[in-house]
């Protein structure tokens, strides 16, 4: 066997063995979460009429407490339940703060890691089993 097959063979093996590498690497697998960006958050909720209940949760980290806030929809009459069924005022308000929730899409995801959620702060108001007192978010 002369050296320019010897050569060329070692390079044809070099290549075959680079495109069997290159066609059996491992592939990154993408979380489910990165298949929904860009879509709504709420997909069924469309008229902001439909709205009977407007709640939001924050934490007060000073108390170590959460604090909701509700609005809820009686006969069409909008009321505060925590201050005995107070009128709200502000009715286009409110629906304009429906308008915007329905307009809420899926934007970015950053993590599927529960160690990062205080770091984002989305860890839920309301969680109990955390300890933590920072990296709360607000829960509407």
């Amino acid at each position: 066997m002369s050296e320019l097959k010897k050569t060329l063979s070692i390079a044809g093996i070099a290549v075959l063995l680079g495109a069997v590498a290159i066609v059996s690497a491992p592939r990154r697998a993408a979380p489910d979460a990165f298949f929904d960006v860009g879509e709504p958050f709420f997909p069924e909720f469309t008229d902001p009429e439909e709205a009977a209940t407007l709640e939001v949760i924050e934490f007060d980290e000073e108390q170590a407490a959460a604090i909701p806030f509700m609005v809820t929809n009686r006969n069409g009459l909008w009321t505060i339940p925590s201050h005995h069924d107070y009128p709200a005022d502000g009715e286009e308000r409110l629906a304009d703060a429906a308008a915007n929730i329905i307009s809420v899409i899926k934007d970015d995801f950053r993590s599927d890691n529960v160690a990062d959620h205080e770091a984002l702060g989305v860890i839920d108001p309301t969680d109990d089993t955390v300890s933590s007192l920072q990296g709360r978010g607000s829960r509407v």
